[in-house]
């Protein structure tokens, strides 16, 4: 069985791979779901650019320019309402 679920205007997606939560600091901690988490409960309702800003300004600043050890991909979706004036392709 898959699992389906209703999509409305505003809803949001993100997508990340793994190299985000996996992101170390000086002290060898990960960075980690619940921090990214934390971050989009902060900027949830901003604009999806400031989002994605904000979520790479607070992994930079968590790993203190420890080098990342693997690839970093960070993507926000939001749905546009649709209405008067709205396009779908």
């Amino acid at each position: 069985m898959g699992f389906s679920r209703s999509i409305g205007s505003y809803d949001l997606f993100l997508l990340y791979t793994d190299g985000m939560i996996e992101a170390r600091n000086p002290s060898g901690e990960e960075f980690g779901s619940q921090r990214l988490i934390a971050t989009l409960q902060q900027y949830v309702g901003s604009p999806v650019v400031r989002l994605t800003e904000a979520m790479i300004e607070t992994l930079n600043r968590f790993s203190a320019g420890v080098p990342w050890t693997d690839d970093i991909c960070l993507v926000a979706v939001e749905i546009a309402p649709t209405g008067k004036g709205s396009t779908t392709t």
